[in-house]
């Protein structure tokens, strides 16, 4: 960006703050002997009329503030009030004011005095931009956010803010000048640092805390945050410096110092000010009548003598001057003094002079050429630059080439335990270890030899010491500035022992289980790669999965204590069992992982008697005796190169085949295994899509009258006709939804097709007949069951008394206060309840009175055995007894003869299903049923 373009940009943004600060019809920036704004915020007809008024005009003559009432000839209606405030630029430079027009007055002193402090800063900026361009660079380059805020304004508004702290909100100047910087918190009002930064602003005195900030994307970081308050002469806080950094950029701060420790340097070796000459002994012959008039000195047609020129400095400043000449004198080398003009100002400026031999070509002085610059904005950056370092999050050095520190920060004293003082001429190896020292001073000479910046990270850290004798992991990052026979290296220092302290329990964490002491999943991944790199194990020795089958039971019967101790103690058997040379693990729960190498003596088949024997003795813990049942699932590791994690998978894969079928304890891992649980896996993919691709449908299975044979109700049942794979029956995904919890959206797809087709036929004038629908006990599991169907029973209009839910005897496996009260709101609707499979699983009589049960469905199971005599009919007999002890009604199902139909109702049971009376049947050929 050019100058002017800076200038334009700090102009544009003095009018765009005013404007979005206060209720402003229009805020522009005017120049004098510009016809129109040079930049205007707001309405811009009214920026045209500002430019054409008296008060605006004189106020361009005489550079005073004004304020008065829109004119009365209507252009202005909209404004209640007018203010004017200059700009105090340079005297050479045309005039300039910011000039705006509120809609009220109420806020007219608050707007006028936020101008005013605006006006003023984008006047010094300008000034800076346009005096010292190289400055004004510098400082637009430096990294860390700076702000300066107005306490002595209301809500204490920013007036000036780098374009670092742009970079870091994302907010653009104009949004934030004039606003209070809580506004980076958002809804973030009561952190804990926010207290600390109100009472040091209270108290007059710096504050350092980090907050949770919010950038204007949204995007919070976390802001380091220094408050140093500026005093003025009679202790008069008058504004509050605040220097802002993304602490995850921390290296940021030592790349922006050497910037513009390069730049500032730039500017002094930059074009001259005022030129000297002197002879060869050093009595002045012409001096510039500028600097004679800056100086206070009278103007003369004589050239003032050396001492006339000294005398005019302060005390101080001309010892110096003296003594650098006579020196030079002597040596004949350049050399610098700076000092202040005018002396005894209350706001003198800063001048650097240096002063250069001239040799002929023989090497003879001839004479000496002198520059002077000004330099106060130098000096002022200077100050600037001191309060980064001192606010920069981390403890910073500047070391000589000689290792000496020259400059030392408050966060380095903290960090090494000695003052400020006693660091500035320290050699900088009396901060490491003394074992170290000497490499360090090999690295620090190898350094200075090729300086470079070197960001902190990894391979940065040294040991550091304190000045208690205590060391400590120091994180260094470096930077460098000067030449090559002055380099100066900075050193920016984190103490990481914490952090490397928690990096180490965190790994320690990731390879060790916390409550056994074994190795993690993680460890024994680990180890399990070091043995088989080392080409020490036999392709035959075994990765053994084992799961403590009871464990869940054990923890809801006596409690987690006891089940931990059970996992201790199975831990400290089976390490002691497989011994040091082979590998015990606990992934989690109730599972263990054992690594047992083969050989001649110690066989799989060793290996499984061993294995089984850790934990056929009881455990004894807490005063409990517990049998423990197991399963194993194992894999043989195998001569090709495979990687742990694909082995221990394949062992729990083959674990969970033994968890399945309890009729087998240990399960090998084969391709025949993974190739069906790779197509468990893709089935269960396939039914996720299966609602959306369209493929469930319902089929319809008649419930008739014994009797009369006549059809009074229907089971509505789950079909899927897979697009590629065609019909898959029910018993090969139902189960696999149930496993995958895929049951939950796949039943409520059911019912809500249920309720759906009965509207159909209700609309169609069929005489409709009530429908049966099965549900889980995974679904009344995850919950909100009577919700789900009072839903659909509401969204397509049925009556309750149509639908029956029938529920398998295996909700009595979580026979519970939850359960109960489902089924009784279910009751309570009017939807009907059918026990369906009695006999089968899970019922108890003692649970069965609890329940609101409609109807027994006798199990197809028992009807079939009517043809074996007496067993059948006394268990269809008991079901009807129990039926009328609840006032229920029973169902047979499996009727597939009229010898079962005539049993049955010779038996008393009056309703039945089955292949005898129908098979089930698409919807719509049930349809046609129902219109018969």
């Amino acid at each position: 960006m050019t100058m002017e373009q800076k200038s334009s940009t700090l102009l544009s943004d003095l009018a765009e703050a005013v404007f979005q600060v206060f209720d402003v019809v229009c805020a522009a920036v005017i120049v004098e002997g510009h016809e129109s704004p040079v930049d205007c915020a707001g309405d811009q007809s009214m920026g045209q009329r500002l430019v054409q008024l008296a008060a605006v005009r004189s106020a361009l003559a005489d550079a005073l503030p004004r304020t008065e009432e829109p004119p009365g000839d209507g252009t202005m209606d909209e404004a209640a009030v007018l203010a004017v405030e200059p700009l105090g630029i340079l005297p050479d430079e045309p005039a300039t004011v910011l000039a705006f027009a509120m809609r009220h007055s109420a806020d007219l002193d608050r707007a006028v005095a936020l101008a005013h402090a605006l006006a003023t800063e984008t006047a010094s900026q300008l000034t800076v931009v346009r005096q010292a361009p190289f400055l004004a660079s510098a400082l637009a380059e430096v990294e860390c956010g700076v702000t300066v805020s107005n306490p002595n304004l209301e809500d204490s508004p920013l007036i000036y803010v780098n374009d670092a702290f742009t970079r870091l909100t994302g907010y653009t100047r104009a949004e934030t000048l004039g606003r209070n910087c809580r506004f980076l918190q958002g809804h973030l009002q009561d952190q804990p640092g926010i207290q600390s930064i109100r009472s040091a602003l209270a108290r007059g005195v710096d504050c350092t805390t980090v907050l949770t900030n919010i950038r204007r994307n949204g995007e919070a970081f976390q802001n380091r945050l220094r408050l140093r308050p500026i005093r003025t002469s009679d202790g008069t806080i008058s504004h509050v410096i605040g220097i802002q950094e993304d602490v995850t950029r921390e290296q940021s701060a030592l790349e922006s110092l050497d910037l513009q420790k390069r730049r500032y340097e730039s500017l002094i070796e930059s074009g001259a000010s005022y030129i000297w000459h002197m002879n060869a002994e050093g009595e002045v012959q012409s001096v510039d009548p500028a600097w004679l008039a800056l100086a206070g000195l009278p103007p003369s047609s004589e050239t003032p003598e050396l001492a006339t020129i000294r005398n005019a400095l302060e005390p101080e400043a001309a010892a110096t001057y003296h003594h650098r000449w006579v020196e030079a004198l002597q040596t004949v080398e350049p050399f610098e003094v700076v000092y202040q003009l005018p002396a005894g100002s209350e706001s003198p400026r800063w001048f650097q002079d240096r002063f250069t031999p001239v040799h002929d070509d023989d090497g003879h002085l001839l004479e000496w050429f002198g520059v002077s610059q000004e330099i106060t904005a130098l000096k002022d950056a200077e100050q600037d630059l001191d309060r980064i370092i001192q606010a920069a999050p981390t403890g910073m050095l500047v070391v000589e080439r000689d290792g000496t520190i020259t400059l030392a920060n408050a966060q380095a004293s903290r960090l090494f335990g000695h003052s400020v003082d006693e660091l500035t001429g320290m050699a900088v190896e009396a901060l490491v270890p003394e074992a170290s020292r000497h490499k360090h001073e090999q690295l620090r000479t190898a350094y200075s030899a090729e300086p470079s910046i070197r960001r902190m990270g990894v391979n940065r850290e040294v040991r550091g010491v304190r000045k208690d004798g205590t060391e400590f992991d120091a994180e260094v990052g470096l930077s460098w500035f000067g030449h090559e026979h002055q380099l100066r290296v900075v050193a920016a220092i984190n103490d990481n022992t914490e952090l490397n302290n928690a990096r180490k329990a965190v790994e320690r964490a990731a390879y060790q289980d916390r409550l056994t002491g074994l190795l993690s999943r993680e460890g024994f991944a680990w180890k399990l790669d070091e043995l088989r790199s080392g080409a020490g194990l036999h392709p035959a020795s075994l990765i053994v999965s084992i799961d403590i089958s009871g464990l869940r039971e054990i923890n809801n019967a006596q409690g987690y204590v006891i089940g931990d101790q059970v996992l201790e103690e199975a831990a400290r058997r089976l390490a002691a069992e497989v011994g040091e040379s082979n590998l015990v693990a606990r992934p989690g729960g109730g599972e263990f992982l054992v690594l047992v190498a083969v050989d001649r003596q110690h066989t799989p088949a060793r290996w499984r008697q061993r294995l089984e024997a850790v934990f056929n003795a009881p455990f004894e813990v807490g005063g409990f005796v517990l049998f423990i049942s197991v399963s194993f699932g194992y894999v043989r590791i195998g001569s090709a190169a495979r990687e742990a994690q694909a082995l221990m998978n394949d062992a729990e894969l083959a674990l969970r085949q033994s968890q399945q079928n309890l009729s087998v304890t240990w399960t090998q891992y084969t391709r025949v295994l993974e190739r069906q649980t790779r197509a468990t896996v893709a089935t269960t993919h396939e039914l996720r899509q299966a609602i959306e691709r369209d493929e469930l449908m319902l089929y319809y299975q008649p419930k008739v009258d014994l009797a009369s044979g006549a059809v009074v109700a229907a089971e509505a049942l789950l079909r899927w006709q897979h697009a590629h794979r065609g019909f898959i029956a029910p018993g090969d995904f139902i189960p696999l939804a149930e496993q995958s919890q895929l049951i939950g959206p796949i039943g409520e797809w059911v019912l809500r097709q249920a309720c759906s087709d009965l509207r159909a036929w209700q609309d169609a004038g069929l005489d409709v007949r009530p429908v049966s629908v099965n549900m889980s006990l995974v679904q009344f599991q995850l919950g909100f069951v009577p919700d789900i169907v009072e839903k659909a029973l509401t969204d397509f209009g049925i009556d309750p008394h149509q639908l029956t839910l029938e529920i398998t005897e295996s909700v009595f496996e979580e026979h519970s206060d939850l359960l109960k009260e489902d089924l009784r709101t279910l009751s309570a609707m009017g939807v009907k309840l059918s026990l369906d499979d009695f006999g089968t699983g899970y019922s108890s009589l003692s649970y069965l009175k609890d329940y609101p049960f409609d109807e027994i469905k006798i199990d197809k199971s028992f009807v079939w055995q009517l043809d074996d005599g007496a067993y059948g009919r006394a268990i269809v007999k008991a079901v009807d007894a129990i039926a009328v002890a609840i006032g229920a009604q029973i169902v047979a199902e499996g009727v597939e003869s009229a010898h079962h139909g005539d049993v049955l109702k010779e038996l008393g049971c009056t309703l039945g299903q089955g292949f005898y009376y129908n098979r089930p049947l698409p919807e719509s050929q049930w349809r046609q049923l129902l219109s018969l």
